[in-house]
């Protein structure tokens, strides 16, 4: 309402002003108006006014570089069954307990003020991720994102630079500076960060702002292919002295890791510490000991995220599968035979012969041990991703049929739609049935084990075949 009667008094003025019969200052009329618009016609007119705003304009900001702010909030909706089917209330609440959020996520031109576009999305969808999809690439090449420690992330980041455009914004405190300093972050850094002030009642005055654009040409347009990345070359020099390291300090030239414990050679496989004729004999002695043990596991928080990957990585995939179905301790599905509905803490947490173990540090509920859900989404239900396509952009179905499990079905609601995955094998294991859906604006790839005849290209949509093992 108070935008309505702001615009109304504006009217009114103008009217005033040429001397005509000047409107009723009721905004109420004028507001069930604007609600039997079309919202095609609201985006018309939105779009001529941002045109008229522009028009004429001179690019101001950073050596003429046109700037764009990005930012969300939240607004409570009515509670009616309409609103809550498309924008449902926390899961945190009960139901009936709470009212509807709608996320607004925006993204607002510096030199006009206007709002160029926005997202609006249910709460539970983040405002990077529609920043992301909807709202980040209408930034153009040369153009300028300023937005808050949400938007830095290299995903993010990525996404910049094919665009060839810049940002600002704050991250970690390691790597920021005062806002009133205005220095780089380190030396050979092009990423540049403000901070907002500690007080949030100071404002920015003119002779701070004024300031920057004398410093950030300097450090983000210093080269004219973009920012430079000097992130990635210094990690990059930095992991090749690491692995240099290691090999030589504990690694022998057969493969043998020094420690011999399943979680070093977990690690040393998974990260890629090995030369590339080391890697068998790594996974072989990590399997040797898996066998020592009774086919059981012996890794903590460290290795178990990656004992499975490790053991598909190096060929031992029917390993990995015994592992996921072994019931007796120390096992996933130990805890599920003695009754448990959550991950534990520990291997040990409770046992029939010593009872509960320590109360010291035994959680019932615990996240660590339950990554293995990881390598079961990618590797069992055949839904992974493509690190250097963020948000799914890209999608891998893969799935690897093992030990005595026969079918799975797994879907994943991603930003850009959901993807599901359903297969099974034939009774006599010769054929594989798969059913896979791919949303809109996603490149699928489809990666099966060479045992089985090459599949049909996947599409957009819905795919369905049976594969023959070779």
């Amino acid at each position: 309402m108070a935008s309505l009667r702001h615009a109304l008094r504006g009217a009114q003025a103008i009217q005033a002003g040429k001397g005509t019969l000047v409107s009723s200052a009721s905004t109420l009329a004028y507001a069930q108006a604007r609600g039997r618009l079309k919202t095609a016609l609201i985006q018309d007119a939105h779009q001529r006014v941002l045109n008229a705003l522009g028009a004429g304009e001179t690019v101001s900001g950073f050596d003429g570089h046109r700037i764009h702010l990005v930012d969300s909030t939240t607004v409570a909706a009515a509670d009616t069954p309409d609103t809550q089917k498309c924008f449902p209330q926390s899961s945190q609440c009960a139901p009936g307990c709470g009212f509807p959020l709608i996320r607004l996520t925006a993204l607002f031109d510096l030199n006009t003020g206007a709002i160029e576009t926005s997202s609006v999305t249910d709460q539970n969808t983040s405002e990077i991720t529609a920043a992301l999809c909807d709202l980040i690439p209408r930034v153009k090449v040369g153009e300028i994102l300023v937005g808050d420690r949400a938007y830095s992330t290299y995903g993010i980041c990525s996404q910049f630079q094919k665009n060839g455009a810049f940002f600002m914004m704050r991250t970690t405190d390691q790597r920021v500076k005062h806002y009133t300093n205005l220095e780089p972050n380190e030396s050979g850094d092009r990423l540049v960060k403000l901070r907002r002030p500690q007080n949030r009642n100071e404002v920015w005055t003119q002779q701070k702002w004024a300031r920057i654009p004398a410093f950030v040409p300097n450090i983000a347009f210093e080269n004219d292919s973009g920012p430079a990345w000097a992130d990635a070359a210094r990690f990059k020099d930095l992991r090749e002295k690491v692995v240099e390291a290691f090999q030589g300090r504990f690694v022998t030239e057969a493969g043998w890791v020094a420690c011999g414990s399943q979680t070093s050679y977990v690690l040393a496989i998974h990260f890629d510490l090995l030369k590339p004729e080391q890697i068998a004999e790594a996974g072989r002695k990590l399997v040797e000991d898996i066998e020592n043990r009774g086919m059981h596991l012996a890794t903590g928080f460290v290795g178990t995220p990656y004992l499975l990957d490790a053991l598909e990585k190096t060929g031992h995939l029917e390993v990995a599968y015994a592992l996921l179905e072994q019931t007796t301790f120390p096992s996933w599905l130990f805890p599920v035979t003695n009754g448990a509905t959550t991950v534990w803490e520990l291997w040990d947490s409770w046992t029939p012969d010593k009872g509960f173990s320590s109360t010291g540090m035994n959680s019932f509920n615990h996240y660590a041990f339950g990554a293995v859900a990881d390598w079961i989404v990618r590797s069992v239900g055949g839904i992974d991703l493509v690190e250097a396509e963020p948000g799914y952009a890209t999608v891998v179905i893969r799935p690897r049929p093992g030990g005595s499990i026969t079918w799975a079905e797994t879907s994943f609601q991603s930003e850009r739609g959901e993807i599901s995955v359903k297969w099974s094998l034939a009774s006599d294991g010769q054929a594989l049935d798969l059913a896979v859906m791919i949303p809109e604006n996603v490149t699928p790839r489809l990666d099966l084990p060479a045992e089985w005849v090459r599949a049909p290209v996947l599409k957009t949509g819905f795919n369905e075949f049976t594969l023959q093992r070779n």
